[in-house]
């Protein structure tokens, strides 16, 4: 995510394929760039199983571009990563960090992220919910499912091969004195 090539800290993120014979690894298409100062693309990454989707979190995308997770496909047309639907946008206030965390379903068409909006102060989290949404092939677009509000800060989270469950990890319950998991059945 500090990776300067799209500007300072704009981050970057770029998938590699092992090649057992010659036992190197071989860059998959260009390098996929943060667009502007402060971005940090790749703070979250996740792939669908057969590697062909990839989901990117940008947290700290500013305000003037409210698009904070872009999801693209391979394209063997294109010989590169392309566009796939629109780019996601965080819906809150620019502190909401949306994000931060991504998780893709095996066929990549179900993508969550974790979002945490912070107070006036930034002293504390004040909002915490995790938002869902599913691809649409015809209409080409990202449509949301969930937005599931949580009482606790998730940092951690996974899909399901088959997008029906959600499962988000706590690690900092004060209630508790330590972590906890929670699943979620996906509609």
């Amino acid at each position: 995510p500090y990776d300067s090539g799209g500007g300072e800290e704009a981050g970057a993120v770029a998938v590699y394929r092992y090649d057992f014979e010659s036992g190197e690894l071989d860059l998959v298409g260009d390098p996929i760039r943060g667009e502007e100062d402060g971005d940090r693309l790749g703070i979250a990454v996740a792939l669908s199983a057969d590697a062909s989707v990839i989901a990117v979190g940008a947290d700290l995308a500013d305000e003037d571009r409210e698009e904070a997770v872009r999801v693209l496909r391979w394209s063997e047309d294109e010989g590169g990563w392309v566009q796939m639907g629109q780019r996601l946008e965080r819906g809150g206030s620019v502190e909401e960090w949306f994000g931060m965390s991504v998780a893709l379903s095996g066929d990549g068409t179900v993508l969550a992220t974790i979002a945490s909006e912070l107070d006036g102060d930034e002293a504390f989290y004040v909002g915490r919910h995790c938002k869902v949404f599913r691809f649409d092939g015809v209409g080409d677009r990202w449509v949301q499912l969930e937005d599931i509000s949580v009482d606790a800060y998730p940092s951690s989270m996974d899909i399901s091969g088959d997008g029906e469950l959600l499962v988000l990890g706590f690690p900092y319950d004060d209630d508790l004195r330590g972590g906890h998991v929670r699943v979620f059945k996906l509609e």
